[in-house]
């Protein structure tokens, strides 16, 4: 599936051994991947941190707030619906497990 998103790898924590997560444990998740869909929901042409969201498909259903990362500027994905691009997903812990709260836009795919 050429236009399926790629995982990078991560070290994850089994759900069997999640009881196991120690207080000192960070309690937000970094998952990378690559060649991602991305269907844009909201923009901010004057700026890269705020004002930006985004489905990103195969990765997660939810409208998650979205980042736009060095090299990436606004002017690269305004006006566009979709775009194809390397993202990261911050996950934070809560009561259901990790749960994916922003995208970091790193890259987009021309």
């Amino acid at each position: 599936m050429a236009n399926s998103p790629t995982l990078k790898p991560e070290i994850q924590v089994p759900a069997h051994r999640s009881h196991e997560i120690k207080d000192d444990q960070p309690f937000e998740r970094f998952n990378s991947y690559g060649g991602v869909e991305l269907e844009i929901h909201a923009q901010d042409r004057d700026r890269n941190a705020i004002g930006w969201a985004a489905i990103p498909r195969g990765v997660s259903e939810k409208r998650l707030k979205m980042r736009l990362m060095e090299p990436v500027s606004a002017s690269d994905i305004w006006n566009r619906d979709v775009v194809r691009a390397d993202i990261t997903v911050i996950s934070e812990l809560t009561s259901q497990g990790f749960e994916p709260v922003e995208i970091h836009l790193t890259r987009i795919d021309v």
